[in-house]
C-alpha cells in the first residue's frame, strides 16, 4: 500500500502496467516473502526489490527495522546491475589512482601522438555560468595545463564539463598535447570508465561534441527507467 500510494517512480519503472504492487510482487514470485513475519526474510526481499528489481542506482535499502535490529546484516540475493557497476568502478578507480599517483589527467595523447584520450568522472553543470564565463574558464585551463593534468576528481566541479571540453577541443584541433607539444591526432577516445553520471546538460554537450548532433532520450529502452 505504501508503495502504491507513495512510490513516485512507479510509472517510470513500467510497474503501472500492473494494477498494483501486490500483483507486481506476485508476478515476480516474491510476494510471500514480503508478507513474512520473519523480519530477516522480509528485509532480504525488500533489499532485493530496491537494489535488483528497481536496480536504478537510486533506490536502495539503507536501514533495518527495529524488529530486525540495526546490527543484523541483510544479505543480497542478487547483485543489482547498478551496484555491480559501482563496485567495478571503485576497483578500477583504485588501480587508476595508483597508476597516475592520484593526479588523473582529463586529456592525454598516446605515445605515437595519434590518439587523444579525454576522460572525466562526472558530467558537471552548475547552470550559473554564462557563455563569457565559460570562455574565461576555457582560457584559464589552457593557460594552466597543470589543472588539466589533475582535473579528474579534483577540479570537475570548479571547471565544469563544458569548459573542460572546450579547452581540450582547442588542443585537439591545434594538434597539441597537454604541454603544448606538436602531435598528429587522428583519433579521439572518450574514457568514461569511472564516470558515475551527472547533469544531462553536460551529457548532451558531450554527445554533440562527439557526433555533431544530439538527440537525448531520457528513457532506458530496456528497463523503461529514466
Amino acid at each position: 500500500m505504501n508503495l502504491d500510494f507513495n512510490y513516485g517512480l512507479k510509472a517510470i519503472h513500467g510497474i503501472e502496467s500492473f494494477p498494483d504492487f501486490d500483483s507486481y510482487f506476485a508476478a515476480a514470485g516474491i510476494r510471500d516473502d514480503l508478507k513474512s513475519v520473519n523480519p530477516l526474510k522480509f528485509a532480504t526481499q525488500l533489499k532485493e526489490v530496491c537494489e535488483f528489481y528497481f536496480g536504478d542506482g537510486h533506490s536502495n535499502y539503507y536501514y533495518n527495522s527495529p524488529y530486525l535490529g540495526k546490527d543484523t546484516e541483510v544479505p543480497s540475493i542478487h547483485l543489482g546491475s547498478a551496484t555491480e557497476k559501482d563496485l567495478r568502478n571503485q576497483q578500477y578507480s583504485e588501480v587508476r589512482n595508483m597508476t597516475y599517483n592520484g593526479s588523473i589527467p582529463a586529456y592525454e595523447v598516446s605515445t605515437d601522438g595519434q590518439t587523444a584520450i579525454v576522460r572525466f568522472d562526472s558530467f558537471t553543470f552548475t547552470g550559473s555560468k554564462n557563455a563569457a564565463a565559460q570562455k574565461q574558464d576555457r582560457e584559464y585551463l589552457l593557460d594552466n595545463p597543470a589543472l588539466l593534468k589533475e582535473y579528474v576528481g579534483k577540479h570537475e566541479n570548479t571547471y565544469e564539463t563544458m569548459a573542460m571540453f572546450s579547452a581540450v577541443n582547442e588542443l585537439i584541433q591545434s594538434n597539441k598535447d597537454i604541454d603544448g607539444n606538436d602531435v598528429d591526432i587522428k583519433n579521439v577516445v572518450l574514457d568514461l570508465s569511472c564516470n558515475g553520471g551527472g547533469a544531462n546538460h553536460a551529457a548532451c554537450f558531450v554527445i554533440a561534441w562527439m557526433l555533431g548532433y544530439c538527440k537525448f532520450d531520457f528513457r532506458n529502452p530496456i528497463t523503461g527507467a529514466k
